[in-house]
């Protein structure tokens, strides 16, 4: 018994209870069977969808030369010796 509890603690430890309508609780009880996932897994892909619209969007409003400025500031920009090994397989 008490292997069991240990397990059921440590399963609620990175849980948490939301507070929403119980018809929104529905809908996505629906969707997520639906879809054959759970409504964490759900919300997850919801929020990760989201997250991705926001990043083209603001990608719509980068000017090209301010990206690579940024990008090569931070030094994330690739230089000519990045390219070497595709360049050797042509």
């Amino acid at each position: 018994m008490s292997d069991t509890l240990d397990i059921m603690t440590a399963l609620q430890k990175d849980r948490t209870t939301v507070a929403m309508r119980v018809c929104t609780r529905d809908r996505l009880s629906r969707l997520a069977k639906t879809e054959n996932s759970t409504i964490d897994a759900l919300l997850n892909q919801i929020l990760d969808e989201h997250d991705e619209k926001q990043f083209w969007a603001a990608m719509e409003l980068t000017d090209a030369e301010e990206y690579r400025a940024a990008m090569t500031e931070d030094g994330t920009w690739p230089g000519d010796a990045d390219y070497v090994a595709e360049a050797t397989h042509e």
